[in-house]
């Protein structure tokens, strides 16, 4: 019997703790691609409750009062690109994972202090000016 006394063992669980080693890359043309590692607690003093899910979010301001871009991932996923962003508008990140239970805390690309990443339109490639000379 377990020591609380019931016949049935208990399992204590709580939302996950937040992701860890957040970064976010400019990549494509207007795009920036959010990687992440999966928490350290997942919710289960053993472990055994896996993250199912990961909410990944941008916005232009870092109180993210009005989310610009969100997606919900697989709990295995541990990156996402976000595509056709406005053109030099920083941009604040953050992940949360998510179990059975409930959403972790949010982690903030910058913690306390918020960092936003610029998405940049890709430059035109070079023209090739011929001269003649005679």
């Amino acid at each position: 019997h377990p020591s609380n006394g019931s016949r049935y063992p208990v399992r204590v669980l709580g939302p996950p703790g937040p992701a860890t080693v957040v970064a976010v890359v400019p990549c494509e043309d207007l795009s920036l691609r959010v990687r992440w590692r999966p928490p350290l607690d997942s919710g289960a003093f053993d472990t055994s409750e896996p993250v199912v899910s990961y909410m990944v979010q941008l916005d232009d301001d870092p109180s993210f009062s009005s989310v610009d871009a969100a997606a919900s991932l697989p709990g295995l996923a541990s990156q996402h690109t976000f595509h056709n962003l406005l053109d030099l508008r920083p941009y604040y990140a953050r992940v949360a994972p998510v179990n059975i239970v409930g959403a972790g805390k949010w982690w903030v690309l910058g913690r306390e202090n918020p960092v936003a990443i610029t998405a940049i339109r890709a430059p035109d490639p070079p023209r090739v000016v011929a001269a003649w000379a005679c």
